[in-house]
């Protein structure tokens, strides 16, 4: 059984979240409690990390597990040279790895698109994917509701398109909306992950629940991706 901790938005140190009651730090040490607790060796993280100098925060307590990450639109490759050596010579972080029978690739969406060449890319990879599992900042399927209106993934149609012509279930990991949320269509499986930083409730107009925060535990049994979502209450 191969666990991972999928962790996103963490926001860490950010003042305009911290304006709004979120103790930032305590919150991504509560997860980090947590996650060793449950003997959990590989965390990934979805993106929206925080500010500038949150990073070495992060990756210093995150020195004893194994690593991967996605970027989210808070973020900055120039950023992560430093701690994580995919991003070298990069100017988008894509890349494709093999975890628990699962052919996974990793999207870069900070611009708030996948550009060309990650579509082109992403095209490729589908054709020989097997169970493939995309990590993603920002969700494809629309929910209908207030982030899913002011901040999409711009050009998200596209994406979506390309996956349902490889004509394959894909399990769609993101974040991004700051709400656990499940939803599929005919080949996409997406969940998004709970926020460490605060919720935005389901709904079209904008709330923030300082109160909840959490992560989403992935796990492969005999090559089948379960996942899970954990939840903190102030």
């Amino acid at each position: 059984m191969d666990r991972i901790a999928f962790i996103t938005d963490l926001h860490l140190l950010e003042k305009n979240v911290e304006k709004k009651g979120v103790d930032t730090l305590q919150n991504w040490k509560a997860v980090l409690d947590d996650v060793k607790a449950k003997n959990i060796g590989k965390i990934i993280f979805g993106g929206d990390f925080g500010e500038k100098e949150a990073l070495e925060i992060i990756f210093a307590d995150a020195r004893d597990f194994e690593v991967e990450l996605i970027l989210g639109n808070h973020d900055r490759i120039k950023n992560f040279r430093k701690y994580y050596p995919k991003t070298e010579f990069k100017q988008e972080l894509f890349y494709t790895l093999k975890i628990g029978g699962s052919d996974c690739v990793f999207l870069d969406t900070s611009s708030y698109r996948l550009n060309r060449e990650q579509q082109e890319n992403l095209k490729i990879w589908l054709e020989s994917a097997v169970s493939p599992v995309i990590f993603i900042h920002h969700p494809v399927l629309d929910i209908v509701t207030w982030m899913d209106r002011e901040h999409p993934l711009k050009n998200r149609k596209d994406v979506e398109e390309i996956i349902n012509s490889a004509g394959k279930k894909v399990h769609l990991i993101c974040g991004h909306y700051h709400q656990y949320h499940e939803k599929s269509s005919e080949f996409i499986n997406q969940i998004i992950a709970p926020a460490v930083s605060y919720q935005i409730p389901y709904g079209k107009n904008y709330q923030a629940d300082t109160s909840s925060f959490g992560y989403l535990m992935l796990d492969w049994d005999d090559g089948i991706l379960n996942y899970e979502k954990v939840d903190f209450n102030k």
